[in-house]
């Protein structure tokens, strides 16, 4: 049948499409991502030691107030440590935003189509 016997013996796992058992399931956690996730900002040439993730709605004031900190900033931590950040920008749409949408959208279709813009 389409239910096999998995590691357990619980008889609940389904591997003729993939799953697994509910305890084996339970007892891993939630799948996490194969990497970072996020649009990098000069990624570094080799792995970086540091990665900084910044949580930014492009029509938001307040990411705006991060953004003119950040210019101020990412000079001096990318002279004192050079090539060992990772920069990482998530986009968090804000619903309150209403263009904020549309906004994401063009920046996500720019960064596919010219990554070093």
């Amino acid at each position: 049948g389409p239910l096999g016997r998995c590691r357990c013996a619980a008889r609940v796992c389904a591997p003729h499409v993939g799953l697994t058992c509910n305890l084996f399931r339970e007892a891993m956690g939630p799948p996490l991502p194969p990497g970072p996730l996020g649009l990098p900002y000069r990624a570094p040439q080799k792995p970086p030691r540091i990665v900084i993730e910044l949580f930014h709605d492009l029509n938001c004031p307040f990411s705006k107030k991060m953004m003119v900190t950040l210019k101020e900033v990412v000079p001096a931590i990318e002279e004192k440590y050079p090539d060992a950040v990772q920069w990482l920008f998530m986009g968090v749409i804000q619903p309150w935003h209403p263009q904020s949408c549309l906004m994401h959208s063009a920046a996500l279709a720019v960064a596919d189509i010219k990554p070093d813009a």
